[in-house]
């Protein structure tokens, strides 16, 4: 058409040349009418230059974007023009558009024009019916003006070309190309037929994803395909080049496209690359978009760790299903990647974990563990008893657990319970506090309480006791007191139960002998001995030319406590005098006074909030006496404190021990490795 129209044909090899060498051919040329694909342009428009010999820009072959448009605008003169619009070599020209510098730039996808002079445009569906304005449909070409067919190939003439007219010789054409008409008549190009595809049983257009995608601020190029991973169903996963580092977000990036398109059409995966494939034509080879192994996204959220069992169960359950970590209670479940299929397999699971229906409804609220966690727990409200039968039947003698979950209630019991198998009568107990009531202020307190709802259940022994934590040292203590009472203990199972505070035993004894023989409370007794061993750790802790100087430092503030504690016996002593001793030490800090017990008032969920520290405070002041009886001893591997240090601990108080360990942290072995546990506490049972 130039050649015959009495221009200059110009055609440049694009191998081996760089966007600014071709810019600065453009110019020393004097080319006015660009042609090429829309990626080549973009890659061009990079390098900054302004082309003002250029009137027309032509871009065909490829979809064209909102960002070329801005890109156009940029660096072309005022008085230049975008040309976009379909043709093939089977067509010749179909329809064409034109853009200047004035045009209102189009949000999505970039129209390509009403048909051209001798050719009609029709869309239709997979049966060759015509499809409604707005709806997507192959693109089919009829004209008098088309290829006669395919050179010695009458196969490849009959699928795509039909039968001419008699009266007026045309002929239509299948593009196989999709296509969708505004409300004005003008075409719209989404890209190959096979470029569309089903996303939730509904079609999608990729090109129409990619427009959008494209169209956002921070991205200057994309690209979209369906990615079918692990055999499952097809997923959309988004190419996309940013136009600065750091990339945009994840999350800013499924904000501004859900704001444009439906659910269906949100990609699972955006993956940020410094330049879009290009095949042989200089257009996106979406063939060689490399799917890299899963990673956490980039999001607005951090990784926030877990708070509670039930967070952390999930979490390991999300790292699972998603194929990476870490992953935080934050994170948006669908930002990671996640859609509604995967989001109904979570679920399943959850319901498989904790033994409770999670209605997908709850995700609409908040698509985070965080939230989910929370639905879990409210969906739970009988696990906040004292005790509860996980599983009343069962052959064998029922085992009592003292989970020790003060947070987030035990919900690994159930999992727990199942691995014990049907034969096993298991109850578990929540510990003082989780149903709101104000909690006793020692291990020995919250044991006579514990004891009772065991004996309303087992009236007798022999008895089976285990607990995790603060949990194992309750059943350390209700295991004592059966003992004294004459009643069997066939197992007392301690699952990362630290006894290390006997190395402060010796303290312990001169306070209790010493508190005793003053009148002191057993409440300030401990609170003596807590601060005491405080003030003691803080001194391993310094190097020993410090400790002088700490100890002197701390002179004046033991004086302070020293009198402080005289005035509480004083008080407690002599209730009458109680609010005339306390007027002057109300300057004494809330953190030196012994643990008192969490109102009732607060209700459950404000009573939670300050059990972590209650129970901290309670494990400081206790130390674990004489028990003659044998113990089953159940110790993570990961953690601080090895296996045979809290052995070597355990054996100076009970006659005897057995040693179980188990893989995990003193967490993660009631979730990631809970199965194990159970195989710990079966062998544990099985020994009795």
């Amino acid at each position: 058409a130039a050649l015959l129209n009495g221009a200059t044909s110009c055609p440049i090899d694009l191998r081996g040349e760089t966007p600014a060498r071709i810019a600065d051919w453009i110019g020393q040329t004097g080319i006015t009418i660009y042609h090429s694909v829309p990626s080549i342009f973009r890659s061009l428009a990079s390098a900054g230059r302004r082309f003002d010999s250029v009137r027309v820009v032509r871009l065909e072959g490829d979809r064209a974007t909102r960002r070329d448009l801005e890109l156009f605008r940029a660096h072309f003169g005022p008085r230049a023009r975008v040309a976009v619009g379909l043709g093939a070599t089977e067509t010749g020209l179909v329809c064409q558009y034109f853009f200047d510098h004035d045009t209102e730039l189009p949000e999505g996808v970039v129209p390509i024009g009403h048909a051209v002079d001798g050719v009609r445009v029709e869309l239709r569906d997979t049966d060759g019916a015509p499809v409604a304005t707005g709806t997507t449909g192959e693109i089919v070409v009829t004209s008098r003006f088309l290829a006669t067919g395919y050179w010695r190939d009458p196969a490849a003439d009959a699928r795509a070309f039909g039968r001419a007219d008699d009266a007026s010789g045309e002929r239509s054409y299948r593009t196989g190309d999709l296509g969708r008409f505004r409300a004005d008549g003008c075409l719209e190009y989404l890209g190959r037929l096979d470029g569309r595809v089903r996303i939730g049983g509904q079609w999608v257009a990729t090109a129409e994803v990619e427009a959008a995608l494209a169209s956002l601020p921070g991205v200057r190029e994309a690209a979209v395909a369906a990615v079918d991973t692990d055999g499952a169903a097809p997923r959309l996963v988004a190419w996309f080049v940013p136009e600065l580092l750091p990339a945009p977000s994840v999350s800013s990036l499924r904000r501004g496209l859900a704001a444009r398109l439906p659910a269906q059409m949100l990609p699972s995966r955006f993956i940020a690359l410094e330049r879009l494939a290009l095949g042989a034509h200089g257009k996106v080879d979406r063939t060689l978009l490399a799917l890299p192994a899963p990673q956490r996204p980039h999001l607005d959220t951090e990784a926030t760790e877990p708070r509670s069992l039930v967070q952390l169960r999930l979490r390991e359950l999300w790292e699972e299903l998603f194929g990476f970590g870490p992953i935080g209670v934050h994170d948006d479940f669908f930002e990671l990647g996640g859609d509604s299929l995967l989001a109904m397999s979570m679920l399943e699971r959850v319901e498989d974990i904790c033994g409770r229906r999670v209605p997908p409804s709850v995700l609409l609220g908040a698509a985070t563990i965080e939230h989910l966690a929370r639905a879990v727990l409210q969906r739970s409200p009988e696990l906040q008893a004292p005790i509860v039968a996980i599983r009343a039947s069962g052959s064998r003698p029922p085992l009592f657990f003292l989970h020790g979950d003060y947070l987030s209630g035990g919900l690994y019991c159930l999992e727990l319970s199942r691995h014990l198998g049907p034969e096993q009568p298991f109850y578990a107990i929540a510990p003082c506090g989780f149903d709101g009531e104000p909690p006793p202020a020692s291990y020995e307190a919250m044991a006579e309480r514990h004891l009772e709802a065991i004996r309303a259940v087992q009236p007798e022994g022999p008895y089976l006791l285990a607990g995790q934590c603060n949990g194992g040292l309750v059943a350390y203590e209700i295991a004592r007191r059966l003992s004294a009472a004459g009643e069997q203990v066939a197992l007392l199972a301690m699952i990362a139960s630290s006894a290390r505070n006997l190395r402060y035993r010796a303290l312990w004894r001169s306070v209790e002998l010493a508190g005793r023989a003053i009148g002191m409370p057993g409440p300030s007794r401990r609170h003596a001995f807590e601060r005491l061993r405080s003030f003691l750790v803080h001194q391993r802790g310094l190097p020993p030319s410090r400790r002088l100087r700490h100890v002197a430092g701390k002179a004046s503030a033991l004086r302070r406590e020293v009198s402080a504690l005289a005035g509480r016996v004083a008080a407690e002593a002599a209730p009458a005098r109680v609010a005339a001793a306390e007027r002057p030490r109300a300057q004494v800090a809330a953190a030196e006074r012994p643990p008192a017990p969490i109102a009732a008032a607060d209700g459950v969920a404000g009573a939670r909030e300050h059990l972590w520290e209650f129970y901290q405070r309670i494990d400081r002041g206790y130390v674990p006496r004489r028990y003659d009886g044998r113990i089953s001893l159940i110790w993570p591997t990961e953690g601080d404190e090895r296996a045979a240090e809290a052995a070597r601990w355990w054996r100076r108080v009970v006659a005897g021990l057995d040693l179980y360990e188990i893989r995990g942290s003193h967490t993660s072995c009631l979730t990631r490795h809970v199965g194990e546990l159970a195989g710990a506490l079966r062998a544990a049972v099985e020994r009795t």
